[in-house]
């Protein structure tokens, strides 16, 4: 009667070992032959030598392989200790490298964007081929070394799904000051990135640096360098293309605290083209172009003839649940709801934001098709990838793949699947469901905002807007996204109001924007447009911002103190504006150390 039992752990017993092996399988394989067997580094240069730990060479090859869509990364390293602190500090190496900290790690608390804390990137479905190091002595002398090696894992959230992602750490014993450790790998991704961003420099200086692109020459790259980045070699066959940047003595200086390296230092990034837009004869482009904000936009754009014709559908439990909501917050202030819309709305957003709550779905999916739930994880993610193909947008450029010319005639609609415009936003029931109970989710948010805005009657938009902290949008190119943000904003009195749809317990007011989606480019999609010709269907503007004297915190404090209890009562009022309540709403709302640290503050000093 156990033999189910033990049959069942037995196979839980080898499917972890399979996958152990899986990851592990670079033990087994043998790393190619050093190239030089007596390896001659140069002097650690002048400019370097109060630096714990120098970079003398690096070398890295990424290859994209079209046609399987896969990706091959490799890197031959050199680094020379020169202090302990430095070998205490840089004794590990993790795999894949940080080439991009500030997005990396964007999405995670400050506390933990320490590479010591928790390394960034991971990769989905990472396989180390080899790894071999050694270690040059100041007097020439080769050591191989063997080096403990484990796996990283962590749970990242990707196409409205949880994944494990991988990194290797290999820490180096046996290292002493003056000591170069040299090290070679190469690892496997069964992926493509679409888009992409370098970084030349790292935490530590390094002396040398090269790094060679490699693909087919059948696909066309946009290669978009920044801030004086030169191509140091470029060379062309028949087989593929491979271009080099190079450079020596770069600063260690990616790292620094509230750094912005995408406006100072050179770096590359680069999207591959749908080889869909450009020039176009009758049947083909001709002449392949660039990416415009118009094209990129194109499915985004939003047509009142289709909005009237669902607001039409009187049997569509949706639609009544909107129109329902929305009566009961015009009708409170009669002929002012249609005179003043922008009253309107902030009347019906204070309404969402005061009187619904917030739930984040963690599988976007979920009951969607009860057949979902009974497939395997394997299952699962091939169909997610199936999917993927021709609805989900992995990265920037992936969702505008089968968009036809300018010039053709688009669908009205396009279906789109992502966490906060997904699926399920197309499921009438799950609006009016939402509705009904007041509460948001993040598979509905989006159709509730969107269907109350319609019924405004004011022109409004779909808004991206970039996070300053991590990269900023160019009005004249047309660029990769990082930090995205996906706001709405509503046009009235000849201006632009911005819309944060609520995406947790509180929202935030009309034209509420923290400090880094301030005084920054916005692309804009009209959503009551008539045609995707219409000069005004996609339009960049520039957000608003707030000075020094929008952002304060006053605080009044009356204290009665009893001098023979030696008691003292104490009221406190804080008034909390501009980026202070944008910033500290969360914790002055739900959480009480943060009051109780303020009051703390204010009876010390004024005991003091």
């Amino acid at each position: 009667m156990y033999f189910p039992y033990l049959y069942f752990g037995l196979l839980l017993g080898l499917t972890g070992l399979s996958l152990q092996a899986q990851y592990t399988q670079y033990r087994q394989n043998r790393p190619p032959m050093w190239k030089n067997p007596q390896p001659q580094f140069a002097p650690t240069d002048s400019a370097f030598l109060g630096a714990d730990a120098v970079i003398v060479s690096e070398q890295t090859e990424w290859r994209m392989n079209d046609l399987e869509r896969t990706t091959t990364v490799k890197k031959q390293l050199a680094i020379r200790f020169l202090t302990p602190r430095g070998i205490a500090l840089h004794n590990r190496i993790t795999i894949p490298e940080c080439t991009d900290p500030t997005y990396d790690y964007a999405d995670l608390p400050i506390e933990k964007r320490e590479p010591q804390q928790l390394h960034r990137p991971k990769y989905f479905d990472l396989e180390l081929l080899y790894w071999s190091a050694r270690l040059v002595k100041p007097d020439g002398t080769v050591q191989l070394l063997t080096c403990r090696d484990s796996i990283e894992t962590e749970e990242l959230f990707f196409n409205s799904r949880n994944f494990y992602a991988y990194s290797y750490v290999f820490s180096c014993p046996q290292i002493e000051v003056g000591d170069v450790l040299e090290v070679q790998y190469q690892y496997f991704l069964p992926y493509l990135f679409d888009q992409k961003r370098l970084f030349f420099h790292g935490k530590l200086p390094k002396q040398h640096y090269q790094i060679s692109i490699i693909h087919h020459p059948r696909e066309y790259y946009v290669w978009q360098p920044q801030n004086g980045a030169v191509c140091t070699d470029s060379v062309k066959t028949d087989k593929e293309v491979r271009h080099t940047w190079q450079y020596d003595k770069l600063p260690a200086c990616l790292y620094e605290t509230n750094a912005r390296p995408y406006r100072d230092l050179p770096h590359l990034q680069y999207y591959i083209h749908n080889k869909n837009y450009g020039l176009w004869n009758e049947f083909y482009a001709t002449d392949f172009m660039p990416y415009s904000w118009q094209y990129y936009m194109h499915d985004w754009v939003g047509f009142r003839q289709s909005v009237r014709y669902k607001q039409k559908i009187r049997l569509n439990r949706k639609e009544v649940a909107l129109n329902n909501l929305y009566r009961a917050v015009a009708d409170t202030m009669g002929d002012d709801a249609a005179m003043r819309p922008l009253r309107c709305w902030a009347q019906l957003q204070r309404h969402l934001n005061d009187d619904f709550d917030y739930y984040a779905q963690a599988d976007a999916y979920a009951n969607i098709d009860p057949r979902l739930s009974r497939l395997s994880r394997g299952s699962m993610r091939l169909l997610m990838r199936n999917i993927n193909r021709g609805y989900v947008y992995h990265g920037l450029f992936d969702r505008i793949y089968d968009l036809d010319n300018l010039g053709a005639n688009p669908p009205n609609e396009q279906l789109s699947v992502e966490s906060s415009r997904g699926i399920a936003d197309n499921r009438l029931e799950t609006v009016a469901a939402a509705i009904d109970r007041k509460r948001l989710e993040n598979t509905n948010a989006d159709a509730v905002y969107t269907g109350l805005l319609n019924r405004v009657d004011a022109p409004y938009n779909r808004v991206l807007l970039n996070d300053q902290r991590v990269a900023a949008l160019k009005p004249d190119v047309c660029t990769p996204i990082w930090g995205e943000n996906r706001w709405l904003a509503i046009q009235a009195d000849s201006a632009l109001f911005y819309i944060n749809p609520k995406t947790r317990r509180f929202g935030y007011h009309l034209n509420e924007l923290p400090f880094y989606l301030e005084n920054t480019v916005s692309v804009h999609a009209a959503q009551l447009t008539d045609s995707y010709q219409n000069p005004t269907a996609v339009q960049l503007y520039q957000t608003p911002y707030s000075t020094a004297d929008d952002n304060k915190r006053t605080t009044d404090v009356n204290m009665k103190i009893d001098t023979h209890t030696r008691e003292a009562i104490c009221e406190a009022r804080i008034l909390l504006s501009g980026q202070y309540a944008t910033l500290l709403r969360e914790s002055y709302l739900y959480g009480t150390s943060a009051i109780a640290a303020s009051i703390g503050n204010i009876i010390r000093d004024l005991t003091n």
